[in-house]
């Protein structure tokens, strides 16, 4: 009888261990996704912001309609078209990551490739950034961002004030009509946006508000 009951002892503590290990293992997998997930979006932030990040110089010393400046919105482009692809794929796949998951950068990744992406793009994903936003898993602010991207492509009044256009004629930029105006900047506080008078600094000098007609 005791022989039975010390062979049963030893199994039952073999059988933990195994099954320790086996939940080791699955944590250890879990992690190393998550960290290559992370290094992936950190990637395609990087690329998504390569030649972005030279614009704005190239632009002042070449001028917005130059050559310099007409290559670098193709290889941007090209690139969006690669990154959006990649975005794609995880958000179908995973969801709406939360930076817990692929930390600050990552999680920044999957707003901008969205937002620079198409219309198309960036109306089917709309619902899932705005669940994600709900869940703490996206920025406010960003939501606020892309809402306002998508409707200024659809000829809409923006909501927050974020969108701008350049006008070749007069070398400016002109800030998208806003719905509402007087109520701004309470919505832009809502979602954690500065005042839209600050904000406008940024574009430069001599910027104005187009004129909103209904389309």
């Amino acid at each position: 009888m005791k022989c039975i009951v010390i062979i049963l002892i030893s199994f039952i503590c073999v059988f933990n261990a195994k099954a320790q290990t086996v939940d080791d293992l699955h944590n250890t997998t879990e992690k190393t996704l998550n960290v290559a997930l992370k290094q992936s979006l950190d990637s395609i932030y990087i690329n998504d912001q390569k030649y972005r990040s030279i614009m704005e110089d190239t632009a002042k010393i070449y001028g917005q309609n130059s050559t310099q400046m007409y290559h670098l919105r193709i290889l941007t482009a090209t690139n969006d078209r690669i990154n959006q692809q990649k975005i794609c794929s995880i958000l179908d796949k995973y969801g709406w990551l939360g930076k817990d998951v692929v930390g600050d950068t990552g999680n920044s990744a999957l707003y901008l490739v969205i937002q620079h992406a198409d219309s198309t793009t960036q109306i089917k994903y709309l619902p899932m950034m705005e669940t994600a936003v709900k869940k703490g898993n996206a920025k406010p602010s960003n939501l606020a961002y892309l809402e306002d991207r998508i409707a200024m492509k659809r000829g809409k009044k923006q909501i927050y004030g974020s969108q701008f256009i350049y006008n070749d004629k007069t070398n400016h930029y002109e800030l998208w009509p806003i719905e509402d105006m007087p109520n701004v900047n309470k919505r832009r506080t809502e979602v954690g946006l500065g005042k839209l008078e600050d904000y406008v600094k940024e574009f430069g000098p001599g910027y104005t508000l187009i004129e909103y007609k209904d389309h």
